[in-house]
């Protein structure tokens, strides 16, 4: 157990022994339950939202004890979340697959994919993300969706899940599921209008 705690950083461990949940920080939870899920030695972790109740100036710290462990236990993590920012800090030198309404729209390597977005709902996200230079931001163009209203996962849309919002949607888009293709390198889309959708540096 001491051994286990030093490696996530809960120190002196000693000191935490006898500590109940609530006399922990979240961050500190969140070490713990780390802690946890390497005693049977995984070599995968499933993390859903593992940092979205942790303060913010702590989560960073979190994802790094993350990556610790990927560097050095050599375990493997899914990571789910809907924040943009630290899914490109965890994952920067890995995979990323843009799920909408339960289906993959885009997956690639998170460089590629977030530098070249080509499905029109993972460049609506960017978009709306905030940037930190005005210079930029004043730059960047909102992607102009048709609908701001998202369906409910009980009345998931035919065809393209996104097409009700989509503005450049067509006929094909209300009627056929679009499958993924493979554009460059393993950087896959579903969208079947992915060759007429301008760049992202366009926008």
């Amino acid at each position: 157990m001491e051994e286990l705690l030093r490696i996530v950083g809960v120190i002196p461990p000693e000191y935490f022994f006898n500590k109940y949940p609530h006399h922990l920080s979240g961050g500190m939870r969140q070490r713990v339950v780390l802690a946890r899920s390497i005693i049977p030695k995984p070599q995968f972790i499933l993390a859903d939202e593992p940092v979205s109740m942790v303060d913010a100036s702590l989560r960073l710290s979190i994802l790094d004890l993350m990556m610790k462990l990927n560097r050095e236990l050599g375990v493997a993590f899914l990571y789910i979340t809907h924040d943009l920012a630290t899914a490109r800090y965890i994952a920067r030198r890995g995979r990323i697959a843009v799920m909408y309404l339960g289906r993959i729209v885009e997956t690639g390597v998170l460089a590629d994919v977030f530098e070249r977005p080509l499905h029109p709902y993972l460049q609506a996200l960017l978009a709306a993300a905030p940037i930190p230079d005005p210079k930029v931001a004043k730059k960047r163009k909102a992607l102009p969706l048709k609908s701001l209203e998202v369906a409910g996962a009980d009345a998931i849309p035919i065809g393209c899940a996104f097409h009700p919002r989509c503005p450049y949607a067509k006929e094909i888009c209300a009627q056929e599921v679009p499958q993924l293709e493979d554009r460059e390198n393993g950087h896959l889309v579903a969208c079947h209008r992915a060759e007429v959708i301008p760049p992202w540096h366009l926008m």
